[in-house]
């Protein structure tokens, strides 16, 4: 889809010309002893019982003997430099959110069912902002089934995924009204907003916003709940199993 110059120059125009293309396709898979080896490299100082560029040569001569078909969630590079320069933090925070963090589901229908068309179904996403899913080295080097003790790398079974509920403060994220109950959404309202009419309904957010049952104003508030449910939405392939359905 084309986006004119002046549409870049509208209040929202971030939000509904910008945002959605740079959504899809986000998320991506690559092999854990890719992000490994990635991790190394931007971060040479990062602190493990090991020299990390050792390390990084250890692994590259165990590359022929590793299963480089275990892989990870991962983001596409050029899409996250724009989002980062388009929405600073709240899309940093809102992209740990989706990854990292804990999401539950609740509607009358399954899940799959409502992601293959969410406008159709009503639902109530939360997030508690508890770590459930922590990208350390030492974590991935675990799905490979390695671990670093002593300085030394050793071989030891993979880690088991932890399941256990969490525990903290949860917010909700309704995009039928666009509103979550966040400090960051309820501060962006002010006494001079008004009723903001959407001109299309071509992309999934700008459907959410023509259809949604409150009044939409403007400019249209953004937090880093709502960013991170639609991230899960317009990468729903990637993403479904990082919901739990209550």
């Amino acid at each position: 889809m084309s986006i004119r110059h002046e549409e870049l120059l509208e209040p929202n125009g971030k939000l509904i010309h910008l945002l959605p293309g740079n959504l899809e396709g986000l998320i991506k898979y690559e092999s854990v002893y890719d992000i490994i080896l990635e991790l190394l490299d931007e971060n040479p100082g990062v602190e493990l019982d090991i020299d990390p560029s050792f390390l990084r040569n250890l692994l590259i001569e165990k590359k022929d003997t590793i299963d480089h078909s275990i892989v990870e969630l991962t983001v596409d590079h050029d899409k996250s430099l724009m989002l980062s320069m388009l929405f600073g933090s709240t899309f940093i925070h809102g992209l740990d959110l989706v990854l990292n963090k804990y999401i539950t589901f609740k509607s009358k229908v399954q899940l799959q069912d409502y992601l293959h068309n969410p406008l159709q179904h009503t639902s109530e996403f939360t997030i508690i902002e508890q770590t459930v899913s922590d990208r350390t080295i030492a974590k991935l080097l675990l799905k490979l089934g390695f671990k670093l003790q002593h300085g030394i790398l050793m071989e030891v079974e993979q880690a088991p995924i932890d399941r256990a509920n969490p525990i903290g403060e949860g917010y909700s994220i309704d995009l039928h009204n666009w509103y979550c109950n966040c400090n960051e959404y309820q501060l962006q309202y002010t006494n001079d907003m008004k009723p903001i009419e959407i001109s299309q309904s071509i992309t999934l957010i700008e459907r959410f916003l023509n259809q949604s049952e409150s009044v939409i104003l403007d400019p249209i508030p953004l937090c880093q709940h709502i960013l991170a449910i639609l991230i899960l939405l317009y990468n729903k392939d990637k993403l479904y199993s990082r919901v739990v359905q209550i």
